[in-house]
C-alpha cells in the first residue's frame, strides 16, 4: 500500500494579477466574438491605432517600507529609530537599487506599449513627441511604493467530510503604484490610476494521508523571493501595466462612442497575440475618485 498524496498548493509568487490570467486557454474564459456594435467599435479601434503615440514619464525614486513589525521591539523608539530599525531588518527593500528596479520597470512598460502597436516617447525626446505625434496620450507613472510584509496563504482541502488546513507565512513585496493618465486633446484633468500586486516566495504543497494510520501530513517547498526575482518579475509587471493603459483607453473609448442602450457591461481586454478581445475581470487599472473641492 501506497501513501494517497493529495496536491492543492501550487507556485504563488508571481504577481498576484499575472498576464497570462487574460488568455483563454489558461483561465478557461472564452474569447468574446460577435458583430455587436460594441465589438466592432473596439476592433475599428484597435485596427486604426486609434490610441495614438504614448509619451510616458517615469519616476526617479522607489517608495520603500518595512511592514514586518512583529518581530521587532520598537517601544520607546521615536519615529526616525523605528524607520532605521525596520529598514535594516528588512529582507528585501535595502537591498533594492531604486534605478535597477526602475529600469526593469521602465523597460518592461515601454516594451508592452510596443507590443500593442503604440509608438513610444520619454522625457528624453519630449520635443519630438509635441513636434510630430502630439494627438496622444500622456502617461505619468507618478508613484511607486514597495511594502515588504508577511503573507499568510491558506491551503485546504475536505476529504470524507474532515476540512485539512494549512498556514504557511510567505516573504511578499507589495507593489502599489499610481499613474496619471490624460489625452493630449482633452481639456480634462488627468485621471489618476491606481494598481496593486504582490510578490510572494514561489510555494508549492500538498497533504499527504498514510493509508495504515490515517494521519494526514503536509509537506511542502519554497522557494524564497529575492532582489534577483523582483527585477525579472518587475519586468514583467511593467508589461502587463501597458496592457492595463491601453485596456484603459480602448474602454473609455467605448464608453465615449456608444449609444447608452448599446452598452455593456464588460471591461474589454485586448490580446494582441492572439488579435482576440477577453473579459478582464478584476485586470485592470482602478480609477481613484477625484477629491472633493471644499
Amino acid at each position: 500500500m501506497t501513501m494517497e498524496v493529495f496536491r492543492t498548493g501550487f507556485a504563488l509568487s508571481k504577481i498576484k494579477k499575472p498576464v497570462c490570467l487574460f488568455f483563454a486557454l489558461v483561465t478557461g474564459i472564452l474569447a468574446i466574438t460577435g458583430c455587436s456594435p460594441e465589438m466592432k467599435l473596439a476592433k475599428t479601434y484597435v485596427k486604426s491605432h486609434a490610441a495614438g503615440p504614448a509619451l510616458v514619464f517615469f519616476p526617479d525614486m522607489v517608495f520603500k517600507y518595512n511592514l514586518k513589525t512583529d518581530s521587532l521591539n520598537l517601544d520607546g523608539l521615536s519615529e526616525e529609530e523605528k524607520d532605521s530599525l525596520l529598514w535594516f531588518a528588512s529582507d528585501f527593500i535595502q537591498n533594492i537599487n531604486d534605478s535597477a528596479f526602475l529600469t526593469q520597470y521602465e523597460k518592461g512598460y515601454l516594451d508592452g506599449l510596443k507590443e500593442l502597436g503604440i509608438k513610444t516617447y520619454t522625457e528624453k525626446n519630449l520635443d519630438d513627441f509635441f513636434n510630430n505625434d502630439s494627438n496622444g496620450f500622456v502617461v505619468n507613472v507618478a508613484q511607486i511604493q514597495l511594502e515588504e510584509q508577511y503573507y499568510p496563504y491558506l491551503d485546504q482541502i475536505d476529504l470524507n467530510g474532515i476540512t485539512y488546513s494549512h498556514t504557511q507565512t510567505l516573504n511578499a513585496l507589495d507593489i502599489n503604484t499610481w499613474f496619471e493618465m490624460r489625452l493630449v486633446n482633452n481639456p480634462e484633468k488627468p485621471k489618476v490610476l491606481f494598481t496593486e500586486n504582490l510578490l510572494t516566495d514561489d510555494y508549492e504543497g500538498f497533504f499527504e494521508q498514510n493509508p495504515f494510520t490515517g494521519q494526514m501530513q503536509y509537506f511542502y517547498h519554497i522557494d524564497s523571493l529575492n532582489t534577483d526575482k523582483i527585477y525579472h518579475d518587475i519586468y514583467d509587471l511593467g508589461k502587463q501595466y501597458a496592457s492595463y493603459t491601453f485596456d484603459y483607453l480602448l474602454n473609455k473609448y467605448l464608453d465615449s462612442n456608444l449609444p447608452q442602450d448599446l452598452k455593456s457591461n464588460r471591461y474589454l481586454h485586448y490580446d494582441p497575440y492572439r488579435k482576440s478581445f477577453y473579459d478582464a475581470g478584476e485586470n485592470r487599472f482602478d480609477e481613484m475618485d477625484e477629491p472633493e473641492e471644499k
